[in-house]
């Protein structure tokens, strides 16, 4: 045990007891952890823990409103590409618009639910004269808070990017008539989507992390179970400190809900997804502005984005509902299923969007209904792709190495087979992207997108699988260091007076 004082002014209990980090670094890597099984019953820290779960319900309505908004911006948004091909007539509350505006009335209701809550808590810590409540904002969770920052950030640049689209939309109708999909307005529309989205999944992770240990079989007041760095007093940090910075890291990251998960990530999905169709479809050719790509350019686009998206989101939505501790102790982490969704959050997300596509591009086409049961054969590599998820995919560093190299090739295995899939999941708009490229190519008519879709299966699908399979282990990589790394965050103390 080693001991490390904050300054000469603090007595031997105000000091941290640690653990030095185990690491080959050479550089003396110290870790403390704002939490402590001492503080169980301590009156501080039991506020600290009230007022952290204030904090994450009291946004969490306003979090799940704009993703719930921005997933039916996305599904509408779809629809109404469906309804330019069939050539059906628009006006302003035709049913594509009416939905989209309800999902642009739900994110601006989210956003000011989130914004009051943030200012009453604001206002209720600046007008209070309690000491403890000052020292608890120096002591509460600063991953939390900091995630919930940045989530603030992304959602308020993100609405306001979505409201003014409108606006921006009609004055470019109005000097130019017909827009394309990759019109200015249009894009910073979904730019405005992916904010919100990305900002609003941050947000709900934050706000839903159980900040109270839930097992009856620990006593901790607070979500990490096996700590480095315990505080001895309630009086840890002295009055009259100055800044002082602290590494923490979190050694148990807990399993959030499967519904918290489902309705943070779809929509990060689906926009992200519209992002490249934008880009890729050849549908922004208008008589002043032609915005398309080169097809070229666009098939190799669709080609390395879509199937890293998939196995990405997918990957780590799995990821996100597994709960892994850390023993500071012996060192292995163990890695244990949420018991509340032991198999399927990989599937039932997959499904959910694959759901949304058949409602928004197949079923308003009369034509494409056909294609329904090939359509649905989707849902096999889903499953076989939880299924290797859920056998052990996932590390345990409690296994030998033979182990652990097994379940990363089980986990590349899973992502090249959803890395496959993205040609038949994003059926039938990636028909235009890809009949663009092809010599001697005829138009996509509605009639006939599932007669070329088909016939164009037996001509580049060779082409497709091996960067598809790339791009797919590339995700499930790219996801694994994300959430694998230690989250390591500055904690400033604040003077207190």
């Amino acid at each position: 045990m080693e001991k490390c004082t904050w300054s000469k002014d603090v007595t031997k209990e105000q000091q941290f007891r640690v653990l030095p980090k185990h690491s080959q670094s050479n550089k003396q890597d110290y870790h403390y952890d704002i939490t402590s099984v001492d503080m169980k019953d301590s009156r501080l820290g039991k506020q600290i823990v009230n007022l952290q779960q204030k904090i994450r319900q009291s946004n969490m309505a306003g979090f799940l409103s704009v993703s719930t908004g921005i997933l039916l911006v996305a599904a509408a948004g779809g629809w109404d590409i469906t309804n330019h091909l069939l050539n059906k007539p628009e006006s302003f509350f035709s049913p594509p618009h009416a939905a989209l505006y309800s999902g642009v009335a739900l994110v601006i209701i989210g956003t000011i639910l989130i914004y009051q809550c943030r200012a009453r808590f604001r206002d209720q810590e600046s007008n209070s004269k309690d000491h403890n409540r000052q020292r608890k904002k120096a002591v509460v969770n600063a991953g939390s808070l900091s995630s919930l920052q940045l989530s603030l950030k992304l959602i308020y640049l993100g609405t306001t990017m979505l409201v003014s689209s409108g606006p921006f939309d009609y004055m470019w109708h109005t000097a130019f008539g017909l827009d394309g999909l990759l019109s200015p307005p249009h894009s910073l529309l979904t730019v405005g989507m992916a904010f919100c989205s990305t900002g609003s999944l941050i947000g709900i992770l934050s706000s839903s992390r159980s900040l109270v240990n839930d097992n009856k079989n620990r006593v901790t007041s607070f979500q990490i179970s096996k700590i480095k760095g315990t505080i001895i007093n309630d009086s840890t940090i002295p009055d009259n400190s100055r800044k002082r910075k602290i590494s923490a890291s979190s050694p148990y990251r807990p399993a959030y809900h499967p519904v918290f998960v489902i309705i943070g990530i779809l929509p990060v999905w689906l926009t992200l997804s519209g992002l490249i169709h934008m880009a890729t479809l050849p549908f922004s050719d208008t008589p002043f502005f032609n915005f398309n790509l080169n097809p070229i350019v666009a098939v190799v686009i669709a080609t390395i984005c879509f199937p890293f998206l998939v196995s990405f989101i997918l990957f780590s939505s799995f990821r996100l509902c597994v709960r892994q501790d850390d023993n500071l102790i012996s060192g292995p982490r163990s890695v244990k299923i949420n018991k509340d969704m032991p198999f399927g959050i990989l599937t039932i997300i997959g499904i959910t969007f694959i759901v949304v596509n058949v409602l928004t591009s197949i079923l308003p086409n009369e034509y494409l209904i056909p294609t329904l049961p090939f359509y649905m054969i989707n849902i096999l590599p889903l499953v076989a792709a939880d299924m290797l998820l859920v056998k052990g995919s996932v590390i345990n560093h409690n296994q030998n190495s033979s182990d652990k190299r097994e379940n990363k090739h089980a986990n590349y295995l899973a992502g090249a087979i959803l890395g496959l899939g993205f040609f038949t999941i994003y059926f039938p708009l990636i028909t235009h992207t890809y009949n663009e490229a092809l010599p001697n190519s005829e138009p996509v008519w509605p009639s006939l997108t599932g007669l070329i879709y088909f016939d164009m299966i037996e001509k580049i699908s060779v082409f497709l699988i091996a960067p598809a399979i790339i791009m797919g282990v590339c995700g499930v990589v790219i996801s694994s260091y994300i959430l694998d790394r230690k989250e390591t965050q500055k904690i400033t103390m604040p003077e207190l007076t």
